[in-house]
């Protein structure tokens, strides 16, 4: 049964119009997507480190359900996030909230894929692009709950730049800086348990290559980019969001 999540690309392969992206972000989708999602990621906690060997590895219809799942993702943390926005009356509106998350996605995908290439990974950019929309479509959802109590003490609306003032840091609990360490913990160990085990079997490396690849090219280029590169992207994306809204 076809679901609203899968909308967004087209039975052929063939993509679609903005429109019917944007309409994929609303809490009908989350709705209507839930029970597939779930059933996803019911499977991905039985399967973990398997998942890409017993699921991915050769399966044709792979991006199409990575796409899926990212876009579905997207959706259910904006929903999720919703409260917040009006608690703080940001402006920050589901098209501004894709394009952030689709080009930290896209770089993400970049970086990650060089830096594996670099390992003499054989992989396509295809796998590396599987492996991530299909995680970032299950974990963002997760991360953003279990960062919920941090987001309620400090406004975010740019989730490409953000920084909290030093007002807001006063203002924010010290359980609450324990409680997102701890959480951030748990993703690495829970990444190093799956999406690192995927790269590894869709590129056909070791998962200590994988890592050695990330922690030696890929995290500083990252580090680099979020440094130099972001405060511009940051406000191109914004004004791209805001011209989006005026056509």
């Amino acid at each position: 049964m076809k679901t609203a999540a899968d909308e967004p690309v087209a039975e052929d392969g063939s993509q679609v119009s903005a429109e019917s992206i944007l309409s994929a972000i609303s809490l009908r989708t989350v709705l209507q997507g839930f029970r597939e999602y779930f059933a996803r990621l019911q499977l991905i906690a039985t399967l973990r480190g398997r998942y890409a060997r017993e699921k991915l590895l050769n399966e044709p219809s792979a991006l199409r359900i990575g796409i899926a799942t990212f876009l579905y993702g997207t959706a259910m943390s904006f929903v999720m996030y919703t409260p917040i926005i009006y608690k703080f009356g940001l402006h920050l509106g589901k098209d501004l909230y894709l394009l952030q998350f689709a080009y930290t996605q896209a770089v993400l995908i970049l970086v990650v894929h060089l830096s594996i290439k670099l390992f003499r990974g054989r992989g396509l950019l295809r796998d590396t692009a599987i492996v991530y929309l299909i995680w970032i479509g299950i974990i963002s959802p997760l991360i953003l709950a279990a960062d919920y109590p941090l987001f309620y003490y400090a406004k975010v609306d740019d989730f490409l730049n953000f920084q909290f003032t030093d007002e807001a840091v006063k203002n924010i609990p010290v359980w609450i800086f324990y409680w997102v360490t701890g959480t951030s913990i748990a993703v690495m160990v829970a990444a190093f348990m799956c999406p690192f085990r995927w790269l590894a079997d869709l590129h056909h490396i070791g998962r200590r290559r994988v890592i050695a690849a990330l922690i030696i090219v890929g995290f500083p280029v990252l580090a680099l980019h979020n440094s130099f590169v972001v405060p511009y992207t940051s406000k191109g994306i914004q004004a791209l969001a805001d011209i989006l809204g005026l056509v």
